[in-house]
């Protein structure tokens, strides 16, 4: 008999989808995924981007799943109705492991709640870290609440190190760890890193941005805990120092912040910047292909796709020392395939960026590095890591 496995999940998530598939195509385990909202499956207007987006079609395809709310019910109606209805039918599939997405949520609560009433098996994610502020209050609260919520669980699905880290803050033995990298889209690209002269020379064209100048990316919703204007300064900054024409920044993205960025751009160089606007899914691998190295500035930021994806790409990180990326065995290792600085300090991402236009050598080497790392934390090692601890728990006495 094969473990039988049910995860409870907030909505379909772009990147978590194909590994969905890929448990359930292994045969190792049988597999169902609840969702708590529809949410992804249709196009909806995201407030943040400020625009209606729509993912990829056949999201949810290829795994049995089961939609725990009513797209004609209201927003309190729904919760009270997929919390309900969720209990019911676990009740009725009677997995032997529950996996979770966090602790805060109604459907992760009554699923928990569940799980340890009828002696079932708790597998729990998150990319929770340290690195970001948080009021005293919520540490305290944490202290109390966090260590009682993790002696509940069996294991403990790993993205990074900063991600043990804060684990181990609360009591969790490393025994209990079991990484498995959030995964990214491989497939769509793979198939752009093998038109990657195409694609390059195309999106450089389409921006006007010239095909030997450094290009930085920044990928985001721009909100003001992004801080793309420290992009900003950083890139026009080199132009004012001397590099002017050699080094350039391409933001994909919107969102509020916009306009501010533009402004700064409009008064320090203009030149030096592009605005791509919203970037659909499907076009964001050839944005990552066409640039040589990936900003991200965020004051606070747990593990970011973007550097998932980036570095996938083969492309090095340069990131503020608020993003949970970064460590030995992470996506972000820094002097190895990227660097980490003091958010908001726009000198020093400056400095990192004028090393990599000035070195083309060591940009070559941190962009193979990462094509390494990406291996090493590729889809395969994702699901690895599930069916490890799946078939871990259920052999513990």
């Amino acid at each position: 008999m094969f473990p039988r496995v049910a995860i409870v999940v907030s909505n379909p998530i772009q990147h978590f989808c194909p590994l969905y598939r890929r448990i359930a195509d292994s045969g190792a385990v049988e597999l169902k995924v609840y969702f708590a909202s529809s949410v992804g499956l249709q196009p909806y207007f995201d407030r943040q981007f400020g625009r209606t987006v729509q993912w990829q079609p056949g999201l949810v395809e290829g795994f049995d799943h089961e939609l725990l709310c009513l797209p004609d019910l209201a927003a309190d109606s729904n919760k009270r109705r997929s919390t309900t209805h969720l209990v019911l039918q676990l009740g009725s599939y009677n997995p032997d492991v529950v996996v979770v997405y966090g602790y805060a949520k109604p459907e992760s609560r009554a699923a928990i709640k569940w799980a340890t009433r009828w002696h079932k098996k708790l597998v729990y994610i998150s990319d929770a870290e340290l690195r970001s502020t948080c009021a005293l209050w919520k540490r305290m609260l944490k202290k109390i609440i966090l260590p009682h919520t993790f002696s509940k669980m069996n294991a403990f699905l790993t993205v990074g190190d900063y991600n043990e880290a804060y684990y181990s803050r609360y009591g969790v033995d490393c025994s209990r760890f079991f990484r498995s990298p959030f995964p990214v889209d491989e497939d769509r690209i793979q198939d752009a890193l093998q038109q990657r002269e195409r694609l390059r020379r195309e999106v450089r064209q389409r921006y006007n941005l010239p095909g030997d100048a450094l290009v930085a990316l920044a990928v985001g919703k721009m909100t003001p805990g992004k801080r793309h204007e420290d992009a900003v300064k950083a890139v026009c900054s080199l132009w004012h120092s001397g590099m002017h024409g050699k080094v350039f920044l391409l933001i994909a993205g919107d969102g509020a912040t916009r306009e501010v960025c533009e402004s700064v751009a409009k008064e320090m160089c203009m030149e030096a910047v592009r605005f791509a606007g919203f970037v659909q899914v499907t076009e964001l691998p050839a944005h990552y292909i066409a640039s040589d190295v990936l900003l991200h500035p965020s004051s606070a930021d747990r593990h970011p796709l973007a550097i998932s994806e980036a570095v996938t790409c083969g492309l090095p990180c340069i990131v503020s020392n608020r993003v949970g990326s970064v460590g030995p065995t992470d996506d972000v290792r820094p002097g190895i395939n990227g660097w980490e600085y003091s958010v908001g300090d726009v000198a020093a991402l400056a400095d990192r960026l004028r090393e990599l236009a000035q070195h083309p050598d060591l940009l070559l080497t941190m962009s193979n590095q990462s094509l390494s790392i990406a291996q090493q934390r590729n889809m395969n090692r994702s699901l690895s890591g599930f069916l490890t601890a799946v078939h871990h728990v259920c052999t513990e006495t």
